[in-house]
């Protein structure tokens, strides 16, 4: 709202200032003018409009930033031109407000004016409300939907928490402010809920699948899906089943126009991928084309759909704080950042509105109060509505209501007949409504009590099958167990036989606890799907399962295709290169081995020959060696009897005889050493050829060894599944509207649980929408009494107790997370939110205003704590030193009445005045200070001034003198100053006195 007020009359608010541009100028205010105000100005033979973006003070006078809405001039705005205050006819066409109110819906006030809003219908396609809790969304979602329904649009609204009920019940009292009066539209709704956990619904939601599209789609007719109670999943089945159905018949021109209003449409339509998502992202991209229009409803946009969220026409934008969702919704908006501060400060009810319904220029609403208690481009609806279909239409309703009504009565469901070809086991109650209602006691300090309780047996399906995979060619053998545990009620859409759990038992406690044979309780079964009741059908889950297990079984492993080896399941790539490695090893000595066996026996029989060639060429030496030193002695002895004319024919005869001898054994060690070379080379070859064999195999088998691993697909076959166990298990299931208070709130939750472990369906968290599926001391809000998941519950660190986020806050400054039952302070500075223990107080502003540790001074001096202003206030000036210090500091002279700092100001030792230096005289004998009203003194000899007790009278001559000056006479002892001590001279004798005991 402005700052000035609400604008009433059209006046002068200034002039032109500064250095105007074709987009805007600066304008110096002279009259009632605030951020988001709407003025005017003649320029260029026309009327613009401009809205205040900003306010600044600069000295004396105030300066506002305008930019123009719409078109802009062609030249710059003239400096000095008056501006007024815009008319409301100038707003209404600056803004494309000037509509025909008949044909179009009106949402509330142009904030800070009395100006009616109203949007034209054929601009709605795509709407997208957001806001953070509490910050009034759902309650425009309320104002729609009144305006939709006297316009006689087809309304299907997703109610996630069971809010919009109360569309029947009118208002308590007229709104004059905005012209609006009670009005009751429980003619025109038709409720579908779980009558358990919504007895005030008129249909019950499981006959919503009986009905068609052109049953709910209906001139004037609202029908309002209430999923309170129901769990996380079947809300996810309804939405996508009620959205696939709803688009189709739109795309076939069954149905008329309608709006399809999804709250907290981040639960079916979020970023993970869900039945719902899918078919929802398709409704937003196809459905504006057949008339099938969305209204998405959502507290966090940034968990939305990116589709979704982009494609949305309209943006109705409440305050947000989360800088994320803040970006997205300027973003997605089409706003510039200056909306930024706008968005984060909107009071609770305003919002602000941007995209096609206000040809993108952005505004400011102030939602009107509801006449009910709060609890594709061209297309335009009301071209297919008249007068007579509506009359039509309110007759159709209350006929088809009381048709719902007649089927809705919830009959005991007997139990189903199934085949015996499949065992059927009970499993026993150990968590009844008694220990429910124990746990949830022990677990929350409230009152819990059941206003209802339903017990029936839910159907889960055990099967389990032996996979045993083997293969030559990529070699592997494997076998493994595969389990299945998944619920098979006929509200199964598609049965996950990747599903270890069924409605919160899992398949491990389902094999340790004991099964029945037998029904033990008296009670209703839910239906089991239509597969089960036949040996056709089962025959078909089996081979369901079978396909399934082939697929869920495939494993991605690593193939070596030289070596055929195949990596384990769980075995990796390094541990694979190492298994390489050791059969490429083994290879290599295999190989190797064989290589060598090969050319062993022939090596041998060379290296034999050899050496038994070598062993005679030794022997033959030797001979030689022998005959050669015979034939030398031969020699000398025929040389001898020569020269002793002796007969030597006989010797010589001898010599001749062994010469010949000796050349015999010399062809022979020619011969062996020639053989001998030849087997050597045979040696020597045979090896050099073996180790090139060996080379040629090693460098083959690394080129086998470092050929690429690939990564293969192993899929079983259908005759390698073999189908061991298929069970029916009946798990008992409680379904309970759960009432709960404590002294300040009550409320109402629809809960199921199972009856083995407790474990079910708690609620939806009241921020993000998830599912609990679990109990524990954080479950609900102590405040508001509705399920929080773990993610989003806090605890209050004053009072420990559990909140939501909508009933939290924490503080800017400690950080410290506190219920909205703690004080809430701001800084009245810088505006940040503090808490009790971090909130200052100025002691001169009180405890009305607060501020932030760092905008609070605490006074070194006096302790106190100021604001900036007023600790600027308290302090004075030295009337010494010239110091700034706290006034409380100051100390006052007693003899000039001055106030001084405690650095400029002594005390008397004597009487212990307080007195400044001025005013203030120090011993030089003692160092002590006294003040001008105590008497000093002076030494005579050396003029140091002097205390009463450091000053000595001399009694020989009456001075006063220091301590420094007082001697002791040496003949009479007596204590004078050194002035007073003289020497006598008597005949030839000297003596030295005072002059009080020696007279000269």
């Amino acid at each position: 709202m402005s700052v000035w007020g609400a604008v009433l009359t059209r006046e002068v608010v200034g002039k032109i200032e500064g250095e105007p541009t074709v987009f805007g100028f600066t304008l110096k205010v002279s009259g009632r003018i605030g951020v988001n105000d709407f003025v005017e100005v003649k320029h260029e033979g026309k009327t613009y409009v401009l809205i205040v973006k900003n306010v600044k003070r600069s000295g004396d006078s105030i300066y506002a930033e305008c930019e123009v809405l719409g078109y802009f001039p062609k030249t710059p705005f003239e400096i000095g031109v008056q501006v007024y205050l815009a008319s409301e006819d100038s707003i209404r066409r600056a803004l494309g407000l000037d509509v025909d109110v008949e044909k179009s819906i009106y949402l509330g006030l142009l904030k800070g004016y009395p100006y009616k809003v109203y949007l034209p219908i054929k601009k709605i396609n795509r709407i997208f409300v957001v806001g953070k809790p509490g910050s009034g969304k759902s309650y425009t979602v309320g104002v729609l939907i009144e305006e939709f329904l006297k316009k006689g649009v087809p309304l299907i609204v997703v109610d996630v928490h069971g809010e919009y009920s109360s569309l029947k019940i009118p208002a308590e009292k007229p709104c004059p402010e905005f012209g609006v009066t009670p009005a009751n539209y429980a003619d025109k709704i038709i409720e579908f809920a779980d009558l358990n956990v919504n007895p005030g619904a008129d249909v019950d939601i499981n006959y919503l699948s009986k009905l068609t599209p052109q049953e709910l789609v209906l001139t004037g007719q609202c029908v309002i899906i209430n999923l309170r109670g129901l769990s996380h999943e079947e809300q996810i089945s309804i939405v996508a089943e009620l959205a696939s159905q709803l688009l189709e018949a739109a795309i076939r021109g069954e149905v008329k126009p309608f709006y399809l209003i999804l709250d907290e449409a981040h639960r079916f339509a979020g970023r993970e991928k869900s039945k719902s998502a899918l078919i929802l992202r398709k409704f937003s991209q196809e459905g504006r084309k057949f008339g099938a229009n969305l209204i998405v409803v959502t507290q966090r946009p940034q968990l939305l759909d990116m589709t979704v969220r982009s494609l949305s026409g309209t943006w109705i934008i409440h305050r947000l704080t989360d800088p994320n969702d803040v970006k997205i919704a300027i973003e997605s908006g089409g706003l510039s950042k200056a909306w930024e501060k706008d968005i984060n400060w909107l009071e609770p009810g305003e919002a602000v509105i941007t995209g096609e319904a206000v040809e993108r220029i952005p505004i400011i609403v102030k939602i009107r109060c509801r006449e009910t208690r709060h609890g594709a481009p061209g297309f335009n609806p009301l071209d297919f509505v008249s007068q007579e279909e509506l009359e039509r239409s309110r007759k159709r309703i209350k006929v088809a209501l009381e048709r719902f009504k007649e089927v809705s009565v919830v009959e005991r469901i007997r139990k189903p007949r199934i085949p015996p070809l499949i065992q059927q086991f009970y499993v026993d109650v150990v968590f009844d409504d008694k220990a429910m209602l124990k746990t949830l006691r022990e677990l929350m300090p409230y009152s819990f009590s059941f206003n209802s309780v339903r017990l029936m047996y839910a159907p889960a399906l055990l099967t389990k099958a032996i996979i045993r995979v083997e293969r030559k060619r990529p070699n592997l053998v494997y076998e493994f167990e595969l389990v299945s545990f998944t619920p098979i009620s006929n509200e199964v859409k598609e049965i996950d036989w990747s599903s270890k759990s069924a409605y919160g038992v899992s398949v491990d406690e389902i094999e340790k606890c004991k099964l029945n044979s037998k029904a033990m309780l008296n009670c209703s079964y839910m239906e089991v799907i239509s597969e089960l009741k036949s040996v056709g059908g089962i025959e078909d889950l089996k081979e369901s399962f079978i396909k399934y297990s082939t697929m869920a079984s495939a494993t991605s492993l690593l193939y070596h295709p030289a070596f055929n080896l195949t990596s384990t399941s769980n075995e990796s790539l390094d541990e694979f290169k190492l298994r390489i490695e050791e059969e490429f090893s083994k290879r290599l000595r295999e190989a190797s081995k064989k290589v060598k066996d090969k050319y062993r026996l022939e090596i041998q029989r060379h290296e034999a020959q050899l050496k038994a060639l070598k062993d005679e060429l030794a022997i033959t030496a030797q001979v030689a060696k022998d005959l050669i030193k015979e034939i030398e002695m031969l020699k000398k002895k025929r040389a001898r009897l020569l020269r002793e004319d002796k007969p030597a024919l006989r010797i010589s005869n001898q010599i001749r005889s062994r010469e010949l001898k000796l050349a015999r054994i010399n062809r022979r060690l020619s011969e062996l050493s020639i053989k001998i070379k030849g087997e050597s080379e045979a040696v020597k070859n045979l090896k050099e050829e073996m180790s090139r064999e060996l080379r040629a195999i090693k460098e083959e088998l690394l080129n086998l060894k470092n050929q690429q691993v690939r990564s293969i697909m192993v899929v079983p076959k259908k005759d390698e599944v073999q189908v061991q166990d298929v069970k029916l298990i009946w798990i008992p299931i409680y379904k309970a509207e759960l009432a709960v208070a404590n002294p300040h709130v009550e409320n109402k939750i629809g809960i199921e649980w199972n009856g083995l472990n407790g474990k079910g369906f708690f609620g939806n968290c009241i921020q993000c929408g998830e599912a609990i599926t679990e109990l524990n001391s954080s479950w609900l809000c102590t405040l508001c009494l509705n399920p929080v998941c773990s993610q989003h519950a806090s605890r209050c660190e004053k009072c420990n107790s559990v909140v939501c986020p909508e009933h939290s806050w924490t503080c800017s400054y400690c950080s410290s997370v506190l219920c909205t039952n703690e004080g809430q302070y701001y800084c009245e500075i810088c505006g940040v939110l503090l808490c009790e223990d971090c909130a200052k107080h100025c002691v001169k502003c009180g405890l009305d205003v607060s501020y932030c540790p760092n905008h609070i001074i605490v006074c070194e001096e006096c302790g106190l704590p100021y604001c900036e202003a007023h600790f600027k206030e308290h302090l004075a000036k030295c009337a010494g030193c010239g110091r700034e210090i706290c006034k409380l500091a100051l100390i006052k002279c007693d003899i000039c009445n001055r106030l001084f700092c405690p650095s400029c100001i002594v005390q008397c030792s004597e009487c212990g005045a307080n007195i400044c230096v001025d005013h203030s005289w120090k011993c030089d004998v003692c160092g002590r200070i006294f003040c001008a009203n105590e008497e000093s003194y002076s030494c005579t000899i050396c003029g140091k001034v002097l205390c009463k007790d450091d000053a000595y009278t001399c009694p020989a001559c009456g001075r006063t003198v220091c301590s420094d000056h007082v001697v002791e006479c040496p003949n009479c002892g007596r204590k004078v100053c050194a002035s007073c001590l003289v020497t006598v001279k008597k005949f030839f004798r000297t003596k030295r006195g005072c002059k009080l005991c020696l007279k000269p």
